[in-house]
C-alpha cells in the first residue's frame, strides 16, 4: 500500500511539473490573462505570422502571406480580429512590443526577447528563437530557453540543438504552437489542427 502511495504522489508530481501540453480543437480560446502574453506561430502551406495576444488586444505579425483566405481561417479558429502589419515593416515601439533588427529580428515581449531568425547561424540575448530557415549548423546559446524551428529546416543544422538542454518544438502546417508568457515563466501549448 505503501508503495502505491509513493507512486501515486511521484506521478502527481511529475504531471505537476510538466509543462508541454497537447490539445485537439476546432476552436481555441487562448484566455490570455492581465499579466499574460501569448504567442501563437502560425504556419501554414502559403503563409507564416505570429499571432501576438493579450487580454485586450490582440496583433498579427506577418512575415510571408501569399494566401490571405488560409490565414482568415486560421483567425476564427482563434477568434480573434487582430490589428495587422507586416513584421519587417513594425520596427520601433508597436503597442508596448519593442522590434528591432540587425542580422535578425528581435521582438522584446514583456521581459523576454524573441528572436526571429533566417540563415544566421548564431544570436544574442535571446530568451526564444523561431528559425525560419537555415543554411548551416545553429549555434546554441546557453541563455537561450526554446528554439521553435520551421518543419522544413533540415535536420542536420539543429545538431547543436538536439545535443543541448534546451526546449526545441517545430512550427508546422499540422498544428499550433503556442507560447503563453507571464510573470511567473512561460508555457507552451502543442494544438494539432482537428480534421474537419
Amino acid at each position: 500500500m505503501k508503495k502505491i502511495i509513493i507512486l501515486v504522489v511521484t506521478l502527481i508530481i511529475v504531471l505537476l511539473h510538466f509543462d508541454t501540453k497537447a490539445y485537439t480543437a476546432k476552436r481555441i480560446d487562448l484566455r490570455t490573462k492581465e499579466d499574460e502574453t501569448s504567442i501563437v506561430f502560425l504556419k501554414q502551406k502559403d503563409n507564416i505570422s505570429l499571432l501576438v495576444d493579450r487580454e485586450k488586444s490582440s496583433k498579427l505579425f506577418l512575415i510571408k502571406l501569399e494566401n490571405k483566405e488560409e490565414l482568415k481561417d486560421s483567425l476564427e479558429i482563434f477568434n480573434v480580429n487582430p490589428n495587422i502589419s507586416f513584421l519587417k515593416d513594425s520596427l520601433g515601439y508597436n503597442d508596448d512590443i519593442y522590434i528591432s533588427k540587425d542580422d535578425y529580428i528581435t521582438m522584446k515581449i514583456d521581459d523576454y526577447n524573441l528572436c526571429i531568425v533566417k540563415n544566421k547561424a548564431e544570436v544574442m540575448n535571446c530568451d526564444f528563437v523561431y528559425l525560419l530557415e537555415l543554411d548551416k549548423e545553429f549555434e546554441v546559446d546557453e541563455k537561450i530557453l526554446t528554439v521553435f524551428y520551421d518543419e522544413n529546416i533540415n535536420d542536420e543544422y539543429l545538431g547543436l540543438i538536439n545535443e543541448s538542454w534546451i526546449d526545441s518544438h517545430i512550427v508546422s502546417t499540422e498544428g499550433f504552437t503556442i507560447l503563453k508568457l507571464n510573470s511567473e515563466g512561460y508555457n507552451i501549448l502543442i494544438v494539432p489542427l482537428a480534421k474537419r
